[in-house]
């Protein structure tokens, strides 16, 4: 009993303290950042989607299913897919070390650009780090910002808060072949990473492998201090890091990587937009209820204010085949506009995203069906509604 009341009253080494209280830093960083990834490439795709065009679908003038007024019912577009939110991913998964990466060494001594020629996949600039050090092209991103915020922050409480959130991680901005013109890599100490800018998985994936390249890159730089410090932790460090190049999908394990994507109701082609304060009731408080977890007016802002938009979170449950592979969120946030267009943000995979559009398709042409709710768009301003317009047979 003595024995085990001196054992109870033992702390563990400082070492020991210190390394659980740095593992349990950083996923707390990783959270915050996924977290804040998400909402703003939300933001950028909405904005980018108010501004296009109502997808082109082909009038369904010959339906026999009508209103009463007797204009035929819209005919929705399949989902498209046109980005990844935010790409989470696990360098050298078989790799369990906090220490995996010296982001320190990664920015100061990381060839840039790299490849330096011949390539349309490169890395263009690097950014972070305890030393808070920005090397090549930055892109305007919150960790930048945040660095600069660390510079000028005389507050110290506030300082040490926003230069931890660098210190165990930096930014590495990229282009890719395929349309990443704005690809960014946050990659931490313990070998995760968040990718933003990805216009697929795969985009994804090459981004990682070209991380990968970068690492086999300094392998052999012979860089100040290059054997105390080495950037990377790895057992056969060189034999490990050119098997990870040739086989990528071995040594990058994808976590997550939630999608966006749109898809049209064809509410325009039957000359017809909605009612978004009537149509917010009627979700809230109608049939499709048990569907939503969720529905408020978007905050419009500038050239959006035009738009009217609806900001609805389609429960889990909605959805039959989002199943726990999926991850553990449970709804999913949609952009509704009064034409019709609908955007899907994180949905956690592209077949979740095909039936979340399903599901919102179904209840907007139901709500077209309300009397009240639907509304013929101005045909002086809209010619295209005038051509379309549908006579009762």
């Amino acid at each position: 009993a003595a024995a085990a009341a001196h054992a109870q009253n033992q702390t563990p080494p400082p070492s020991l303290r210190e390394d659980d209280k740095r593992k349990l830093q950083i996923l707390e960083e990783e959270h915050q950042s996924y977290i804040e990834n998400v909402v703003r490439e939300s933001e950028i795709f909405n904005r980018q989607e108010e501004q296009e065009e109502a997808r082109e679908i082909e009038s369904s003038l010959g339906l026999i299913r009508r209103t009463s007024s007797g204009r035929a019912y819209p005919t929705p577009s399949t989902f498209l897919m046109k980005g990844v939110a935010t790409g989470v991913s696990q360098l050298f998964p078989l790799v369990d070390k906090t220490g995996l990466i010296d982001v320190d060494v990664f920015v100061e001594y990381c060839p840039c650009p790299l490849p330096l020629e011949g390539s349309h996949s490169q890395i263009v600039g690097l950014s972070g780090g305890a030393n808070l050090m920005e090397r090549g092209k930055q892109s305007k991103t919150k960790a930048r910002v945040a660095a600069r915020q660390v510079k000028e922050e005389k507050d110290g409480e506030g300082t040490e808060k926003l230069g931890n959130r660098m210190q165990h991680a930096c930014t590495v901005n990229m282009m890719l072949e395929g349309g990443g013109d704005t690809v960014s890599v946050k990659v931490y100490s313990n070998g995760k990473t968040q990718t933003t800018g990805c216009k697929s998985i795969e985009m994804v994936y090459e981004a990682n492998r070209l991380l990968l390249t970068a690492f086999l890159a300094l392998v052999d730089l012979n860089y100040p201090d290059c054997q105390n410090r080495p950037c990377l932790s790895l057992p056969d460090l060189r034999e490990t890091v050119e098997q990870a190049v040739k086989n990528p999908r071995e040594a990058i394990k994808l976590i997550k990587a939630p999608v966006q994507g749109v898809f049209d109701c064809g509410f325009k082609a039957v000359g017809v937009k909605l009612d978004m304060k009537r149509l917010l009731v009627y979700f809230k408080e109608g049939k499709h209820s048990n569907k939503v977890a969720g529905i408020k007016e978007c905050k419009q802002e500038g050239n959006s204010s035009r738009f009217k938009q609806l900001c609805l979170y389609v429960k889990r449950e909605a959805v039959p085949c989002w199943s726990e592979s999926d991850g553990s969120q449970n709804s999913v946030y949609v952009a509704l506009f009064d034409t019709g267009k609908c955007n899907i943000n994180a949905a956690p995979s592209e077949s979740v995203g095909q039936a979340i559009a399903e599901v919102v398709s179904e209840m907007m042409v139901d709500a077209f069906a309300q009397d009240g709710i639907r509304m013929r768009l101005d045909e002086d301003l809209d010619p295209a509604a005038k051509r379309l317009k549908v006579e009762p047979t």
